[in-house]
């Protein structure tokens, strides 16, 4: 005797209701998902604000920007110290940047400590037997010196000479002329005089 299996598949039934409240909306269910489609509704009041964020780490400190100090001065006379040393003036004033140089008294006055360079230079008449002596001068100190002597040729002779120095802030530094000695100059400006600070501390 053979036997006949049927089989009955059943299969979900989905249901769908549409809402007639806004025509532009549609409303579908079924028993797999949930999908809504409708307008934008109204803007919600705005929330309380959130809790403050962790306070972070200081950073370092961004170094200022190093001062500049630089100066640049000529004679245009000639000087003599028949009676005692005599401090070098320059009249004639190229560059001041800080105004760390006086005209008047011919004194560099260093505004901030540091590591500084002076250049100063000399020249002679041109007779016979003519000299100068000059020195650079920190404070009472000399820290370097210039001579020149032509003997009987009469010519002009002149020199130059560079120092780097340690100021303290205050520190004066200057060209002294020696006693009974010519320092020779002109509206040419032969004789000059500058200094820059190389690095602050």
């Amino acid at each position: 005797m053979m036997f006949l299996a049927v089989i009955f598949l059943f299969t979900p039934m989905i249901t769908a209701q549409s809402s007639v409240e806004d025509r532009s909306c549609k409303h579908v269910t079924n028993n797999q998902n949930i999908t809504v489609v409708a307008p934008t509704g109204q803007k919600g009041e705005k929330g309380d604000p959130g809790p403050s964020g962790y306070c972070g780490t200081k950073g370092d400190m961004r170094p200022s920007c190093p001062p500049v100090v630089v100066f640049s001065a000529a004679r245009t006379l000639a000087l003599d110290a028949p009676d005692g040393n005599k401090v070098v003036t320059y009249d004639n004033v190229y560059v001041n940047v800080g105004g760390a140089y006086n005209k008047s008294s011919g004194k560099f006055v260093a505004p901030v400590a540091g590591i500084y360079s002076f250049t100063f230079n000399g020249m002679t008449r041109s007779i016979t037997s003519a000299s100068y002596w000059i020195a650079l001068i920190q404070n009472d100190l000399p820290r370097a010196t210039l001579w020149e002597d032509n003997g009987a040729t009469g010519s002009v002779l002149a020199s130059s000479n560079t120092v780097i120095l340690q100021l303290a802030v205050g520190d004066e530094v200057f060209v002294e002329l020696r006693q009974g000695k010519f320092l020779n100059s002109n509206f040419n400006r032969h004789v000059t005089y500058s200094g820059f600070l190389i690095h602050a501390d």
